[in-house]
């Protein structure tokens, strides 16, 4: 399975810097990769969804056409 950096950058979604730059505040905070790209701006949580969907294989739930829940829950 390919990690959600990887990921990203493979589809061009985000720039490998901008995963360097969330790997560095990551060191000082204890949020997740996917979190902090979202508070820099370079990626959205329906993109993130999506990406964590693909990477799990599992359908994401939702609710009334919007998206309810963002994280994997096994």
């Amino acid at each position: 399975m390919l990690l959600l950096g990887e990921i990203l950058v493979r589809k061009g979604i985000v720039r490998e810097e901008h995963i360097w730059e969330a790997f560095d505040k990551q060191e000082t905070c204890s949020k997740k990769l996917g979190e902090i790209l979202i508070e820099m701006g370079h990626l959205d949580a329906k993109t993130l969804a999506q990406i964590l969907q693909e990477q799990a294989a599992v359908p994401l739930t939702y609710k009334k056409g919007q998206l309810r829940d963002w994280m994997y829950m096994p």
